[in-house]
């Protein structure tokens, strides 16, 4: 029979060119793609044997018995040896535990039974022999092979499915492609013989896959060179394995900020381009970005630290140039080094990735084992305070307080602000200065927002509260409400459901809310809907922010809340307190009613009714109390009829 190996030489064309782009670019070494270089490494090796098998098939008369079974059983191995590497392949991106030893057990078996079935044919003749006239002929087990790979590529793909979600529409496409594309090219050849197709299909379809799934650019940071934080993440799994201690140094880029307000972004990311190409030509291989500027270096333990910082110290020593020639400027750039020597390797990388961001935070140039021992313990703590949410979430757990705030012309208690309070059988009393911004992190904020909007409009509703001479009750909002396209929505329809005057609520805006172009739209629309059907706002803790004058200036408050951080300061300073008499007159005069919290003392008390203060809130009336608490003190100030 007349064999064509153009295909064979085509897929090893093919292959070749998928080598270069494979091995020319720098990319992350994992186990998926030490398994994905080995499949690419034997498409060649049995494309490449395949070629010859087929001269030695077409004129068995010219070459020694012995090279032909050797070419032929070479081949054999090194084909099917593609499928037992597809199926590790696919057992190291769909990343089940619970498979990996039987997926390891399969792969070694398999590749050890069709191995030995194969050299030894020349015995055996179970998978191909040459008969009498040197003719090559299958073996009465060659379709076994064929039985064994096509189960194995089932299997694959039965895992890969199982775990489909994780990956894109592309990765999934690519995957199947390369299934039904192997199966359909051993199909034609085993109608058409002469067409060796096989080795080019799977060729193809490895360029395919590597495109998914091998990119490099899915461990390197944005147009850098560097590795970014997905790779460092691996790194640190790897060295928690290996149980060795190392080094990580990170360098984080002084005034990021100011310089890019100052160059502008395109400049400042052509800056930073160019610091990553310089910490790459030191550290090749050891530089990891995990923000524009933060970049961390993970080297062996026995690293000279004092050699270390020097050499950085130098690197940066000098200005980076940026530009072209004559259009090119030399700009100065100024680190934050720290270092953290990890000698107990089993801290695992999200752990390694907080203590990093920790200790640049804090500014240590070297951070002990004490340093990040607590930083483990806080990080732990909050992942055990998720836990305890997500409980109180489900169960009910949370409590609404209310703290009494006097309205200074009457002497009464027109409204109070609605307090969360979380208690674990445990830890105790949890503050929610503590428990609010692992609940904004982890998205559970709405939810507990929505609840206590709920607790309080129920309140209302129950006790009464307009005969127990209550006007309103603030509530407040997280900045992760404030920009939820649905809560207006939510609040007037919660407020429906209670029969209640949309007046009965006053929502507080913390100051401190980042204002950003998309997010003050959503804002001001949720507030000028409720608004308009009379719910009133407040902005809370002012003062203690920087979005003070937007705030006053572009949404429709009514009420500003003095921090009590500037009223306790003010009782020491003298500037402090033209500042805060200063403030209450400013917002005065722009109409606004002001409410101080943090009132502890008559003297307090005192200051702020001279400087027309209208409401006070704080421990000199009453701390956050329980609601029955509450409606008793309500009972017993306000002398309504109620009471």
């Amino acid at each position: 029979m007349q064999y064509y190996p153009q295909y064979c030489m085509a897929a090893v064309a093919t292959t070749l060119i998928l080598i270069a782009m494979c091995f020319l670019k720098q990319n992350y070494a994992t186990k998926q793609n030490r398994v994905f270089n080995l499949m690419v490494i034997d498409s060649l090796i049995a494309s490449g044997i395949n070629i010859a098998s087929l001269y030695t098939i077409s004129f068995t008369d010219r070459y020694p018995l012995w090279f032909d079974y050797l070419v032929n059983m070479l081949y054999l191995v090194a084909f099917n040896a593609m499928v037992v590497l597809f199926l590790a392949y696919v057992d190291s991106i769909a990343k089940l535990p619970r498979y990996k030893i039987a997926v390891k057990v399969v792969c070694t078996v398999v590749l050890a039974v069709e191995s030995l079935m194969i050299c030894t044919t020349h015995i055996t003749h179970l998978i191909f022999y040459f008969d009498e006239d040197l003719k090559y002929t299958h073996g009465s087990h060659m379709k076994l092979l064929y039985i064994i790979a096509a189960a194995l590529v089932i299997l694959g793909d039965v895992m890969f499915m199982y775990s489909s979600k994780r990956f894109s529409g592309y990765q999934v496409f690519s995957v199947n492609c390369f299934i039904v594309l192997i199966f359909a090219s051993v199909l034609f050849q085993t109608m058409n013989p002469a067409y060796v197709i096989t080795n080019l299909a799977c060729a193809l379809m490895l360029i395919f896959v590597y495109s998914a799934f091998e990119n490099p650019a899915y461990y390197l940071y944005k147009d850098t060179r560097c590795f970014n934080r997905r790779a460092f993440l691996a790194t640190i799994k790897k060295q928690r394995k290996k149980k060795e201690p190392y080094l990580v140094i990170a360098i984080r880029i002084m005034n990021y900020d100011f310089m890019r307000h100052d160059l502008g972004q395109s400049r400042t990311e052509t800056l930073i381009s160019r610091v990553a190409e310089y910490l790459n030509e030191c550290y090749r291989r050891k530089v990891y970005n995990l923000s524009d500027d933060c970049f961390v270096l993970v080297l062996d333990r026995d690293a000279d630290i004092k050699e270390q910082k020097t050499r950085l110290h130098m690197l940066f020593s000098e200005p980076f140039e940026i530009g072209e020639r004559e259009n090119s400027v030399k700009l100065p750039v100024g680190i934050m080094l720290s270092v953290i020597p990890v000698d107990d390797p089993e801290i695992d990388e999200k752990e390694m990735e907080t203590v990093v961001h920790a200790i640049q935070r804090d500014e240590k140039e070297e951070a002990s084992a004490e340093d990040i021992i607590d930083v483990v313990k806080k990080l732990h703590r909050q992942e055990l305070l998720a836990t305890i949410i997500d409980n109180a979430i489900e169960n009910n757990g949370f409590d609404v307080y209310y703290q009494p705030i006097l309205d200074v012309s009457t002497g009464t208690y027109p409204s109070a602000e609605a307090l969360i309070r979380l208690k674990d059988k445990e830890l105790g009393f949890i503050s929610p200065e503590e428990f609010i911004p692992i609940a904004e992190k982890n998205g559970r904020v709405i939810e507990i927002g929505d609840m206590v909007f709920s607790r309080v409009c129920d309140f209302i509703h129950r006790s009464r509260g307009m005969d127990l001479g209550v006007e309103y009750i603030e509530v407040n909002l997280s900045p992760v409400q404030c920009y939820h396209e649905e809560l207006a929505r939510k609040f007037l329809a919660e407020l429906s459901r209670h029969d209640l005057d949309p007046s009965s609520v006053n929502l507080e805006i913390t100051e401190t809310a980042e204002l950003e172009t998309r997010k003050i739209k959503i804002l001001q629309k949720n507030l000028d809907n409720m608004n308009e059907r009379g719910v009133t706002f407040s902005i809370d803790d002012f003062g203690s922010g920087f979005a003070a004058i937007d705030y006053l200036l572009r949404l429709p408050v009514s009420i500003v809340k003095i921090d009590k951080s500037i009223l306790w300061q003010a009782m020491k300073d003298e500037s402090a307190m033209k500042v805060l008499k200063g403030t209450m007159r400013m917002l005065k005069e722009i109409g606004k009613h002001i409410v101080v919290e943090g009132v502890e003392n008559e003297e307090m008390a005192e200051i702020l009714r001279e400087n027309g203060c209208d409401y006070m809130q704080g421990y000199l009336y009453s701390k956050p109390v329980p609601e029955s608490v509450y409606v008793e003190f309500l009972k017993k100030y306000n002398k309504t009829e109620a009471a």
